[in-house]
């Protein structure tokens, strides 16, 4: 008998959350931010990043909401991970993403350093057309040493890519493990925005 298992995985969730009343006021929120605030830089090459807002003492009302919103979605993604009880899922901060045409992110993870966290996510309020895919790339960097992944494939599949490219919607949210690198690719879109926020989340032993 043969036997093909998968041992490793590496999960990523996507979720649409269909709120435009919220989706309204984070664009608008977002809008307004970059209005008034100035960018950091970051990962992020052009466009607006707003600083980190802490979601356990952040009092904004619109922060505040979209937490309350994707937290449901923070806890069934970790509910995979069959983590023992008690616990909880803690967000560990946020930011606003705005980029514009010719606006991109460097690849990154969000694994390490003084922010470390467990999961990251990013929630997409307004995506015009060719305004840049979220690419993931495959964490098993030994394995990508492998001639293997140099060969011409008929498809493709988990086993056999390098990187993995979303097209995200408006309204779409994405989760994913801290230690996954990931970029964005530049906004192609002269005439909208495109507007996210992105957050790290911890699993809290109780």
């Amino acid at each position: 008998m043969t036997e093909f298992f998968t041992p490793f995985a590496t999960g990523v969730q996507s979720s649409h959350l269909n709120d435009k009343v919220l989706n309204k006021k984070l664009i608008e929120f977002a809008v307004l931010q970059k209005t008034k605030n100035k960018a950091r830089s970051i990962s992020n090459v052009g466009g607006f990043q707003s600083e980190m807002y802490n979601p356990n003492t952040e009092t904004n009302p619109i922060i505040q909401t979209f937490i309350k919103a994707v937290t449901p979605h923070l806890e069934r993604y970790v509910e995979r991970y069959e983590i023992k009880q008690p616990y909880t899922v803690s967000p560990a901060n946020t930011w606003i993403n705005v980029n514009g045409k010719g606006d991109y992110n460097l690849q990154h993870s969000h694994a390490g350093g003084i922010n470390a966290c467990d999961f990251s996510g990013v929630y997409y309020a307004q995506v015009p057309q060719d305004s840049g895919d979220l690419v993931l790339v495959n964490p098993d960097s030994l394995a990508l040493q492998q001639k293997t992944y140099y060969y011409e494939n008929n498809k493709y599949n988990p086993f056999n890519s390098s990187k993995y490219t979303i097209v995200p919607k408006p309204m779409d949210l994405i989760l994913f493990s801290s230690h996954i690198h990931h970029h964005v690719l530049p906004s192609q879109n002269s005439k909208q925005f495109r507007i996210s926020y992105a957050f790290n989340f911890d699993v809290c032993k109780s």
